[in-house]
């Protein structure tokens, strides 16, 4: 087995690969065969993502040792849906194909790390930024964005390949993945603010309340501060998010073989059953780990799915910090949205 896969087309193959996937032509030979070519493409990000997050991970453990970190390939139906919404994009220029994220203590913390790569990172090169803590999108999310140019000295072939770092706090990281644990509970694309629109600006509000007490937000008066909390805990009774945040878990089922603690993880949710599996795989079975990710995609039905994902981490033990979307714990978004409207939640009222 090989720990590095290599790209086996040009890239207007690949373009054209994308192009006819989105046309949702299932089961026919050129689907399957554009297929192929899209799994090769996003395998091929993972040599480039392994360096880039390596680099990324040993800069910010000098700024905060208590860091965690993660890096993923992005999912087949993520990244047809993002083709469907974007008409003029093409497969071979999606810039988060592979993604990595750190997620620290505090702003400053994310800031001082930000300066610090925009700087120099070795020789890749920075070609997008999107400070989305500066000015939250519309959803709410907050965290920085930038997107990096793989430039190596060695295996060259995989240079130009685009790479995204997400940057985010402990708290930033609590709001996104429940907005993910309860989009799934609700069966909708809440993260890409499709959906019922009152869930979708009540984590608007948490969004802003979080915001406040990072010290990261516009002054708010008293009376509009109260009047925020107040909002949020209506929306709460109204909508039982809590309670649903609360139902919506699962039991881990661990189904692999070998060493736990280097290579790759293939995090499965099954909410029919509430179970994730996860297989793990060692770095130098990467081929097999590519091969299953896509099969299972296949498998999931009709390649909806955004319950399957080919992750590394730092250990097995930190999966359920870095993905708590997939183990559906919202227990630090609950806790702290308890903290910040002084109530408790443990009780139906």
């Amino acid at each position: 087995m090989k720990s590095i896969v290599t790209l086996e087309h040009s890239r207007k193959a690949i373009g054209r690969a994308g192009d006819i996937l989105v046309r949702e032509e299932l089961l026919t030979e050129e689907y399957n065969d554009a297929l192929e070519k899209l799994s090769n493409w996003r395998a091929s990000h993972v040599y480039p993502l392994l360096i880039i997050h390596k680099l990324l991970l040993s800069r910010a453990k000098k700024i905060d040792k208590k860091v965690l970190s993660a890096q993923r390939l992005k999912r087949i139906p993520s990244i047809v849906n993002k083709l469907k919404r974007y008409e003029s994009m093409k497969l071979h220029r999606l810039q988060d194909i592979g993604g990595c994220r750190v997620i620290l203590s505090d702003i400053d913390q994310v800031y001082d790390l930000k300066k610090d790569i925009t700087k120099k990172f070795s020789n890749h090169l920075l070609v997008k930024e999107n400070d989305y803590i500066l000015e939250m999108k519309d959803s709410g999310y907050r965290g920085i964005y930038l997107i990096y140019k793989y430039q190596g000295k060695t295996h060259t072939s995989f240079n130009n390949h685009l790479i995204e770092i997400q940057l985010r706090t402990r708290l930033q990281h609590a709001w996104a993945t429940s907005v993910e644990i309860l989009g799934t509970y609700l069966n909708e694309s809440l993260k890409s603010s499709q959906g019922n629109q009152e869930v979708l600006d009540f984590f608007k509000k948490v969004s802003l309340l979080f915001s406040f007490a990072e010290k990261n937000s516009a002054d708010m008066n008293t009376d509009s501060m109260k009047a925020l909390k107040k909002s949020v805990i209506d929306d709460i009774k109204q909508l039982d998010i809590i309670t649903k945040l609360k139902a919506f878990s699962v039991t881990t089922k661990s189904i692999s073989k070998g060493d736990k603690k280097d290579g790759y993880s293939l995090l499965n949710l099954d909410t029919s059953k509430m179970v994730v599996n996860i297989m793990h795989f060692k770095k130098a079975d990467l081929e097999h780990a590519v091969q299953e990710y896509l099969r299972l995609e296949r498998e999931s039905g009709s390649m909806n799915s955004d319950n399957i994902v080919l992750v590394s981490t730092q250990s097995v033990h930190n999966l359920k910090k870095a993905y708590p979307n997939y183990f559906a714990d919202s227990n630090k978004f609950i806790s702290n949205l308890e903290t910040l409207l002084e109530k408790s939640f443990n009780k139906t009222e």
